[in-house]
């Protein structure tokens, strides 16, 4: 991915997307790099293992993001929540 562009991943967990990505210079450290997720420990291991990326520990579905992203992007997560196809 073109220096500058953004990246959300809806659900990141504990950052095995991300890895993937990287692994396929998909993304590179230079890549505005963003993950959301609920789980508190999800965020912490993609803090410790990642911290070239932005990690936010919150539920999307009441976060309130204050910029947009290039891509957005979600594996397995949206149709845990309530009103999947809301979101």
């Amino acid at each position: 991915m073109p220096n500058g562009e953004s990246v959300l991943e809806v659900g990141c967990a504990g950052g095995k997307a991300y890895e993937f990505l990287k692994s396929q210079n998909a993304v590179s450290d230079l890549t505005d790099y963003t993950g959301i997720d609920v789980s508190e420990k999800g965020i912490k291991n993609c803090v410790k293992n990642f911290p070239e990326a932005n990690w936010i520990n919150a539920d999307l579905t009441s976060y309130k993001f204050d910029r947009k992203y290039d891509f957005t992007f979600e594996r397995i997560a949206v149709h845990h929540m309530p009103n999947p196809l809301k979101i």
